[in-house]
């Protein structure tokens, strides 16, 4: 969330472009999964992650350097571009029975038009879904109420949300 949160502050989110599919990326989707993914290898490396975004857009240097530089600022600490390609491009054990589903940036188009948008993240153990993580760090005009949280589901333990930053205590909502 902070990646992405980072980009809009600089006004970065001009840094976009067209996938393939004429779907919109940019340079907070790629730092946000660097950074989501990265954590991954290091937290769960046995298990399987499904990831939207790729690294072919690092031939691009520009680019590539742009996502570099957030994910440091994210980090707080030097990385390679080699470590961000891995990073972004992680795919953990396909076999395993724990698989996490990633959405650096769920609605880029809003992101880049400076509307709505969020970092979505879930978990699925032995095929049912066990936990998801919505962050949401627009602004509070475009979202009154949900912008700069984070929502929290547990399967059969409810719903929960928390600041996006600080030391807000989670409270448990419907």
């Amino acid at each position: 969330a902070k990646a992405t949160w980072l980009v809009r502050m600089d006004d970065r989110d001009k840094d976009s472009w067209s996938k393939e599919d004429r779907t919109p990326v940019t340079v907070a989707d790629l730092a946000a999964q660097a950074v989501i993914l990265g954590e991954m290898m290091r937290a769960a490396p046995g298990e399987t992650v499904f990831a939207e975004e790729d690294t072919s857009h690092f031939d691009d240097d520009a680019k590539a350097s742009r996502v570099r530089e957030i994910a440091e600022e994210v980090l707080e600490q030097s990385v390679s571009l080699g470590e961000i390609r891995e990073w972004i491009s992680y795919r953990g054990n396909p076999e395993g029975s724990t698989r996490w589903f990633v959405d650096p940036l769920d609605g880029t188009k809003g992101f880049v038009k400076g509307l709505a948008y969020a970092v979505a993240v879930a978990r699925s153990v032995d095929g049912v879904l066990d936990c998801s993580w919505l962050a949401v760090p627009g602004r509070e005009e475009v979202m009154p109420g949900t912008a700069g949280r984070v929502f929290r589901a547990v399967h059969e333990g409810g719903a929960y949300v928390r600041p996006l930053e600080g030391e807000g205590e989670e409270e448990r909502v419907q």
